[in-house]
């Protein structure tokens, strides 16, 4: 992200140049050779998280596209090259604030157990953010981790309280019920913390609720509006490895269009000794991240576009 003591105009100029870069890079040209299509056609053509009446698919019910599991090894080095990887460091270790993101049953527990490593001296909060997506099933039998959580909030509030020895007991809910659980909202502050920063867990409600659930962007928005920041803050955003690229020009363009000066940074939370191998991964789920990438720098532009 450019420095926060820039103009908006600035950081979206500098923005705009990387994504440029992005789109113009020989990694995603050989992407899009051997799949034989172009950047703007990626999402449309590979991408699984969509049902036929428009509804988003959760990542859990996505299914392996055979046409990329042929082509893994030839994607592998071409992905790593343009992040999808290997950010998993801060640039700066001096955050104000850690922010979790949510997932899966498995990811909020691995993002969670990151966050103690990254608290420094002048860390004021650490916050994980969910929503009321209730848990799929796959989720329970793909995780290392066991719950009896109901939903992603009930997960990120568990996993929390265990990365940080907080009793998970003794809580205090600002909750506001729906009768679409898209639309439910809550934050979750943990009392008796041994060291006076506050531990926070945020349910987010979804801007689109008869369509899909919260949203990078729907939960930072939420954040921001019950979270004031100063310009000298710095925020540290947790997620999976993969997420970093889309996640990243999802926060930027909602910290831009809200006007918050805070600076901040987003990283991965598998260190290099855990990312996947060639022989390991899945392309179906990177392939759709890189079109939500793309999707989102398309986003960008355009909202820049109509705001001038």
């Amino acid at each position: 992200m450019p420095d926060s003591s820039l103009s908006r105009e600035e950081q979206t100029s500098i923005l705009n140049k990387q994504f440029a870069a992005f789109m113009e890079s020989d990694a995603l040209s050989g992407i899009c050779s051997l799949l034989g299509c172009g950047p703007d056609s990626l999402g449309e053509l590979f991408g699984a998280r969509k049902s036929e009446d428009g509804r988003v698919i959760e990542e859990q019910a996505m299914k392996s596209r055979a046409e990329l599991m042929e082509l893994r090894y030839g994607l592998y080095p071409l992905l790593r090259e343009l992040g999808a990887m290997d950010i998993s460091e801060p640039l700066n270790g001096d955050c104000s604030r850690i922010i979790i993101l949510g997932g899966s049953l498995n990811a909020c527990n691995i993002r969670a157990l990151r966050a103690p490593s990254l608290v420094n001296g002048n860390t004021l909060s650490i916050d994980g953010i969910a929503c009321y997506r209730p848990v799929n099933p796959a989720e329970r039998v793909s995780s290392k981790f066991s719950s009896a959580c109901e939903t992603e909030f009930g997960v990120m509030a568990e996993a929390v309280a265990n990365a940080f020895g907080l009793d998970p007991l003794k809580y205090e809910d600002d909750f506001a019920s729906d009768r679409n659980l898209n639309s439910v909202s809550c934050i979750r502050t943990f009392q008796d913390v041994p060291d006076g920063r506050a531990y926070r867990v945020f349910a987010a409600p979804s801007t689109e609720p008869h369509l899909r659930r919260a949203d990078t962007f729907d939960s930072l928005d939420y954040y921001l509006s019950r979270q004031p920041l100063s310009a000298s803050e710095k925020l540290l955003f947790i997620t999976g490895n993969r997420y970093c690229n889309r996640q990243f020009i999802q926060l930027a363009s909602k910290m831009l269009s809200s006007g918050c000066r805070a600076g901040f940074d987003i990283i991965g939370c598998q260190s290099s000794r855990d990312i996947p191998s060639a022989d390991q991964y899945d392309p179906t789920f990177f392939i759709n991240d890189l079109a939500g990438t793309i999707d989102w720098i398309k986003r960008f532009s355009a909202s820049q576009i109509s705001s001038r």
